[in-house]
Formats: structure tokens, C-alpha cells, sequence
């Protein structure tokens, strides 16, 4: 039933962002190589899509981050997110959230997850930007060990901010937990983008996963730094 629900929603946002208004958008690429006495390689794609009409605010994102050493995979992670805001006035909104997550390597075969919830823009000054929100929703689990599927109820708490460091670099930050009986999920994500020309940046991330409950012999925590090329549209 999760499965369907996320499903009709990525389809709705799907038709929302092709109907008519304004839509903006960025794609990432990364990709690092080296070969010697180590061959590595990491791949790091991720395309984002917003769009704003009226008082609604929607926004989707792809995202997809391999690497391996020697022909080993050691990372392989495939993530869709999208997410509708509806403006109530006095910098406060609604929000419906989607996350489904396969990472091979995070202990689980895949986290979905479905929520509403509502959230307030506290800072904003000269292009500082900082939003806050809580939900209730779904989530959707597959344990990569055993295979058995579980469905509970979580509560999300998020935060992003933006801080403009200059005319051509901004710093960001951006939070999530999403806690659940079976397991706790949370993601930070540091970045520093900075302009190189028109469309093109160069962007520096930092990002770390972490779920509280894992298979024995996973870790809980993942580490990720990434240098990516932004194009914006």
C-alpha cells in the first residue's frame, strides 16, 4: 500500500512540475579515477527540478553515487525525493514529502517513505535563509539480510539553511531525522557552492547517513565528500 501511495505522489508531482509555470532546475556531475598501485573510481549524478506556482512550491530530485576499488563496488546509492509546500502566509507552509532510498551497502534493500507535516521560515535577511518543518508519515523497510519487509509510523524533523558568503559563494546546510520503532534515519549534507560562470559551479559537499539500527557487520554510519560541476537551467 506504501509502494502504491509513493507511486500516485511521484506521479502528481511528476504532472505539476510539466504543467505551465516556471521551472528551474540543476544537474551534478561528478566522476573521480585513479589507477596505479590502487585503481579507484566514484560516479556521482544527481538532477534537481523545482518549480513555483502560485502559492505552491514543488520540487523533485534524482540522485545516484557509485564508486569501487579494484572492481569491488564499495558504494551504490540511488535516491528520489520530491516535495510539495503550500504557502499559509506569514512565512509558514504545509508540506508532502517522498523519500525511497536504495543503498546496497546501508543495511537495508530499500527506505521509502511517505509524510505531511508543517514548517515555518525563521531567518531570512539579505538572501540568509533558514527552514524548519515536522511531519507524520510512513516508512517502508527491507532488511537486506532477511528480506522481511516492515511498515511503521515516523516523525520527520528537517532543517535547511543558506548562507551567502559572497556574490559567487554560498554556503548550505542542510538536516533530516526521521525516527521510526525500527530504526532512526538521519542525513546531513554541508555544501559550499561556488559560481564559476553564468550557469556553471563548482559545488563541495559533505554528507553523512546515519541508521541507528543495522544488520551485525554494517556500519551505521556513511561518510561521503564529493566534487561536483553544477549546471543550472
Amino acid at each position: 500500500m506504501l509502494k502504491r501511495a509513493l507511486g500516485l505522489s511521484a506521479l502528481l508531482l511528476c504532472q505539476s512540475l510539466a504543467t505551465a509555470g516556471d521551472l528551474k532546475g540543476e544537474g551534478e556531475l561528478g566522476y573521480t579515477q585513479t589507477s596505479g598501485n590502487t585503481d579507484t573510481s566514484s560516479l556521482n549524478v544527481k538532477l534537481s527540478l523545482s518549480k513555483e506556482q502560485a502559492s505552491w512550491h514543488h520540487s523533485g530530485q534524482l540522485s545516484a553515487i557509485t564508486a569501487a576499488t579494484s572492481s569491488q563496488t564499495t558504494a551504490e546509492n540511488y535516491t528520489l525525493k520530491a516535495r510539495s509546500n503550500y504557502d499559509l502566509g506569514s512565512k509558514r507552509y504545509v508540506f508532502g514529502s517522498l523519500r525511497y532510498e536504495n543503498d546496497r551497502f546501508s543495511g537495508y534493500d530499500y527506505q521509502s517513505s511517505l509524510v505531511a507535516g508543517v514548517g515555518s521560515r525563521l531567518i531570512e535577511n539579505q538572501g540568509q535563509t533558514l527552514d524548519a518543518d515536522i511531519g507524520l508519515g510512513l516508512r517502508g523497510l527491507q532488511d537486506a539480510v532477511t528480506g522481511k519487509s516492515s511498515t511503521e509510523a515516523v516523525l520527520l524533523l528537517n532543517g535547511n539553511y543558506v548562507y551567502p558568503l559572497s556574490d559567487s559563494a554560498t554556503f548550505t546546510q542542510d538536516l533530516m531525522v526521521e525516527g521510526g520503532s525500527d530504526n532512526t534515519y538521519a542525513e546531513s549534507v554541508t555544501g559550499l557552492k561556488l559560481k564559476v560562470m553564468d550557469n556553471l559551479a563548482a559545488k563541495i559537499a559533505y554528507t553523512v547517513k546515519h541508521n541507528s539500527s543495522v544488520p551485525t557487520g554494517t556500519d551505521k554510519t556513511d561518510a561521503l565528500t564529493s566534487i561536483t560541476l553544477v549546471y543550472g537551467f
